[in-house]
């Protein structure tokens, strides 16, 4: 079910009018109150919908205004409900009182699958409470933790969570102000983790030492298969490092490195590794505007003969008519790829 009207939502209002029927519903599954300008009140009412419904297995509030007290009612009402698997609370200033409420959810929960709580303003007390969570939790499989400026200190917690947790699949950390330290705790992390298939770092900060790390991780991992690095000031330095674990890893199937400063010698690092490499099929390095036709004619000659490769996106660019060519020629001689690097593919 989902609730919604178009102009302003219908606030805590609208929630207790509809909230005696929710609570007595023996068939809603799926309750979206989105975008509703749902406050404490409201939350209020959620809260006891959740105490007395047994059938609810997705709530969806994102972009409301729950704020700190009103996290903290939708968390101790978890702490009864024995049914809700899936929970948006993305975009609510829940803040650190807020998520360190949710995080001892998490401790005990054995229900919740996927929990997204991007753009809360978490802060780094926020992502350590999550971290220290994720130990403890065996169940929770999408984690959702993008837009809340965790920076380092949190970031070194959920990297060493991630040695522990036996059960979370997909990490979204993207736009958390981590930086290089952040980055290695959580490349250590990776290291001996065998679950986690997705993890999302773009719009940080890690740079090459940073990305040096994530390198050193993919070498020894033996699960990840996404991996976005994109926006994180990574020159070449930090590409060969890619590079050289992709002559290693046979588990990464998606890479992205788009927005960074690598250039030509990193380019290169990369063509070579893609001739080692034969399970990554995705690979985005567009916005790499140092790339030029030396470092695209390294990647284009690899990608000739590479059979895993399904898409390789390298625009916009200024490899210039020479290296447009050399990607014109690899997409002849290999049908099984489709390169774009023109503005009108």
């Amino acid at each position: 079910m989902c609730i919604r009207d178009s102009n302003k939502g219908i606030g805590d209002k609208g929630v207790t009018i509809i909230g005696k029927a929710l609570k007595d519903s023996t068939s809603l599954k799926i309750l979206n109150l989105e975008l509703n300008n749902v406050e404490y009140q409201g939350a209020r009412i959620i809260s006891e919908i959740l105490r007395a419904n047994k059938t609810l297995t997705a709530l969806h509030l994102n972009r409301n205004k729950l704020g700190r007290e009103g996290a903290k009612c939708i968390a101790e009402a978890l702490q009864i409900n024995k049914t809700i698997a899936i929970l948006d609370l993305g975009c609510n200033k829940m803040e650190y009182e807020g998520i360190k409420a949710v995080s001892e959810v998490l401790k005990l929960n054995k229900n919740l699958t996927e929990l997204l709580l991007n753009n809360n303003d978490a802060g780094y007390e926020g992502g350590r409470a999550i971290g220290e969570a994720l130990r403890a939790n065996s169940t929770l499989l999408l984690l959702d933790l993008s837009f809340n400026k965790m920076r380092d200190e949190g970031a070194k917690v959920i990297g060493d969570a991630l040695k522990h947790n036996v059960a979370l699949i997909a990490l979204y950390l993207n736009s958390n102000e981590i930086e290089v330290e952040g980055a290695k705790a959580i490349g250590k992390g990776l290291r001996t983790n065998k679950v986690l298939v997705i993890l999302d770092l773009r719009g940080n900060t890690i740079g090459d030492e940073g990305t040096r790390a994530m390198g050193e991780a993919l070498e020894e991992n033996i699960a990840l298969a996404m991996l976005s690095l994109g926006g994180n000031s990574i020159k070449d330095e930090g590409a060969k490092a890619i590079g050289k674990a992709l002559t290693i890893n046979k588990a990464l199937t998606t890479l992205g490195l788009s927005n960074n400063n690598i250039g030509d010698e990193g380019a290169e690092a990369i063509g070579a590794a893609l001739k080692a490499n034969a399970t990554l099929a995705i690979f985005h390095i567009n916005e790499n505007s140092n790339i030029k036709a030396k470092g695209a004619k390294a990647i284009a000659e690899s990608l000739k003969t590479n059979s895993a490769f399904i898409l390789f996106s390298i625009y916009p660019n200024r490899i210039g008519d020479e290296g447009e060519k050399a990607f014109e020629e690899a997409q002849r001689e290999n049908k099984n790829i489709k390169i774009l690097y023109k503005h009108t593919e």
